[in-house]
């Protein structure tokens, strides 16, 4: 799959993988319950250790994003970006990258879900397969800019700033409406995103 299709397939997929957990004795509809799974002694309080699996998870996701950048791997990711026909007949292996970066951005998003779901204690199909997660993981990326290393981890900084801003404040649902408002902002305006624009200039 290509293009919008690829897009439009992928949130397809979220949507039937929640009936089918919803449906089956996976989940049934109250969640599971994660509060008895072993949590590592990596600092004396749980909270601590948390954070600083969340903290080697984050500096170890931006190092990765970086090696990638820099690799023939990365090189070749941007050629299928840019245009995969062309990017197949130059040599590219265009289905065993693609396959690659798939396994590898599905690696991350299931160490972070993991240490999210034994934090929170409890996993639920309406949180897990939320359409806005997805969502908000697009905005951080336009925002920062997907031609840059470093853009997506600048994008979810100040998409998370933004969210946790309002959502403290008697503005809830006013955060929501500005972050939509920034998305449309930063595709009419910055369409290669923060980190994008600074580079060009």
């Amino acid at each position: 799959m290509r293009g919008e299709l690829f897009a439009v397939l992928t949130l397809a997929v979220t949507f039937v993988a929640a009936t089918i957990v919803l449906n089956t004795p996976i989940d049934g509809g109250p969640g599971v319950y994660l509060s008895a799974v072993a949590i590592p002694r990596l600092a004396p309080s749980p909270s601590g250790t948390f954070y600083l699996l969340s903290l080697a998870l984050a500096v170890g996701t931006v190092w990765l994003a970086y090696a990638v950048h820099r690799s023939r791997f990365g090189t070749g990711l941007f050629a299928i970006h840019d245009d995969e026909e062309v990017a197949e007949v130059m040599g590219v292996p265009t289905y065993r990258f693609k396959l690659a970066a798939f396994a590898l951005s599905c690696a991350l998003a299931g160490l972070a879900g993991g240490i999210h779901g034994v934090f929170v204690s409890y996993v639920t199909v309406a949180e897990t397969f939320s359409g806005s997660t997805a969502l908000y993981v697009i905005l951080m990326a336009a925002l920062g800019g997907t031609r840059h290393w470093l853009g997506p981890a600048v994008g979810a900084a100040a998409v998370t700033t933004l969210l946790y801003a309002f959502t403290t404040s008697d503005f809830a649902v006013a955060g929501r409406a500005a972050v939509g408002l920034i998305f449309i902002l930063v595709i009419l305006f910055l369409p290669q995103g923060i980190l994008g624009g600074f580079a060009r200039r």
